[in-house]
């Protein structure tokens, strides 16, 4: 799934998939293109970040991004994906492993897609991917049945690591009126305890 050029394989909702830069705050750039029969295909140039959970999930986060080596071309329209991502968690049924996933997706497709379309391709789409990459995994595990222990460690060398951008530095202002946050109890005509009962 992660690799652009095995994800090309199974996945037929895109094309030309490609890194564009590695390591552009704490992330990769991929590009894809994805072509819509009737309509103007569009692209997409994203930020791609993978994090490694200390529960053993894999989470990857991706948004949109601009970048000189990969400008948008005037025969697609650019998505602008406000946010995406992906959650792969190892499960058990009936004592087999099995991955569950959870997907979700922002996107702004801009331009008009008839409904025609969108009613054609959205209630079906999602299940074919998913199988698709079922497909691929199984078949990934069968060819290279040895390779858990190198993944495991890439995933630990290159994606458990804490990274700095995964997070917003907030500068917070405080002005201050120069008075003491605790004031010493006064006494009034109406404050015998200092706490303002009478």
């Amino acid at each position: 799934f992660y690799e652009v050029e095995e994800r090309g394989k199974w996945d037929k909702n895109f094309n030309n998939c490609r890194i564009v830069a590695k390591d552009v705050q704490g992330c990769d750039l991929v590009y894809c293109l994805m072509k819509i029969p009737t309509v103007t295909p569009r692209d997409f140039l994203q930020y791609r970040r993978v994090r490694l959970n200390d529960d053993g999930s894999i989470c990857i986060v991706l948004r949109s991004a601009e970048h000189p080596n990969a400008p948008e071309d005037h025969r697609y329209i650019r998505v602008d994906n406000k946010i995406s991502g992906y959650v792969f968690r190892e499960s058990y049924v009936k004592g087999q492993p099995v991955m569950q996933l959870f997907l979700m997706s922002c996107s702004d497709v801009k331009g008009m897609i008839p409904k025609w379309i969108i009613n054609m391709l959205a209630p079906k789409k999602p299940g074919e991917w998913t199988e698709s990459l079922r497909k691929a995994a199984l078949e990934h595990q069968t060819l290279f049945p040895n390779r858990k222990e190198e993944v495991a460690i890439r995933l630990r060398d290159e994606f458990s690591q804490e990274n700095p951008y995964d997070y917003e530095i907030e500068t917070v202002e405080i002005q201050s009126d120069e008075r003491p946050l605790e004031s010493e109890p006064q006494e009034g005509p109406n404050c015998k305890d200092g706490l303002g009962s009478s």
